[in-house]
C-alpha cells in the first residue's frame, strides 16, 4: 500500500523548490523594471501579482464538487487467504480512506483515480466501505458496506455408504451411490462427478463402477476453497 505520508512529503518538497524558483524569477524581473522604467511599472507589476494570486485564490477556495464515491473491482464473498487485496476507482489524487473491522487506512489515487489497499482479515465476517476527499476538503458519500468472510477450516466429509473395500454385484448395481454427509450447501466430487449438499449438509452422489477394483476419491469443497478428500475402493462383479 502507498505511504500516503511519505509521498504528500515529497509533493511539499516538489511545491517548495517552485515556489522558490517563482521568487528568485519574479526578483529578477522586477530589478530589470525598476532599471529600464522606473518604480511606477514596478508598482503596476506588484499590484498585477496580487491579482493574480486573489484570481487563483478564489478559484480553488470555489471549488464544492465532491468526488466520485470510491468503486472497487469484484472480489469474492469467502476466502481461505488472510491476506485481502482491494483494487478500485475514484477522482485523480484524492485521499481515499477504507474503514474495515474498527480501523482505517488511507492512501492517494494514481493519476488515472486507481487505488490500492492490501488488509489482513481476521477469521469470520468482515465488512468494509471507503470514502475519497479531494485537496479542497470536499469528501465523496460513502460507498456500500461489502462483507468478506475469511474461513480456513476445511469441511467435515463423511461417508454413510458404500463401505470401503466393499463388494457390488450385477449389472444392474453397476450406478452406485454413495452417501454421506459434510457441511451445509457445499461442492461434493466423486472422481469427475459434481453435486452438492443440502441445508442439512446431507449429499448423494453417483458412479459408474468398472468390473474389478474401483478407485473412487471424494472431495468436499467449501465457499472459501478449503478442501477435505477421502478415497473408496470398491469391488464390482457383474
Amino acid at each position: 500500500m502507498p505511504n500516503y505520508y511519505s509521498r504528500r512529503s515529497k509533493v511539499q518538497d516538489k511545491k517548495n523548490k517552485s515556489s522558490a524558483f517563482i521568487l528568485f524569477s519574479l526578483t529578477i524581473v522586477i530589478l530589470i523594471l525598476v532599471f529600464f522604467y522606473g518604480i511606477p511599472a514596478m508598482i503596476k507589476f506588484a499590484v498585477f501579482i496580487a491579482d493574480l494570486k486573489k484570481t487563483s485564490q478564489v478559484d480553488e477556495s470555489s471549488d464544492t464538487l465532491a468526488p466520485s464515491t470510491p468503486r472497487i473491482d469484484s472480489i469474492s464473498e469467502f476466502t481461505n487467504n488472510a491476506d485481502l487485496e482491494i483494487v478500485g476507482y475514484t477522482e485523480s489524487g484524492a485521499i481515499v480512506t477504507i474503514y474495515y473491522n474498527n480501523k482505517n487506512e488511507e492512501t492517494v489515487a494514481n493519476n488515472e483515480g486507481g487505488f490500492r489497499f492490501k488488509i489482513s482479515l481476521k477469521e469470520g465476517l468482515n465488512t468494509f466501505s471507503f470514502i475519497s476527499k479531494d485537496s479542497s476538503g470536499n469528501e465523496s458519500p460513502r460507498s456500500k458496506t461489502q462483507t468478506v468472510t475469511y474461513d480456513k477450516t476445511p469441511p467435515s466429509l463423511d461417508i454413510k455408504s458404500p463401505p470401503d473395500n466393499g463388494n457390488v454385484y450385477g449389472d444392474i448395481n453397476k450406478n452406485l451411490e454413495i452417501t454421506g454427509t459434510t457441511d451445509p450447501e457445499i461442492k461434493i466430487y466423486a472422481n469427475d462427478r459434481l453435486t452438492s449438499s443440502d441445508e442439512n449438509g446431507n449429499f448423494k452422489i453417483r458412479v459408474y463402477l468398472s468390473e474389478g477394483a474401483n478407485s473412487i476419491t471424494l472431495k468436499a469443497v467449501d465457499n472459501a476453497q478449503n478442501e477435505t478428500e477421502k478415497s473408496l475402493t470398491i469391488n464390482f462383479y457383474p
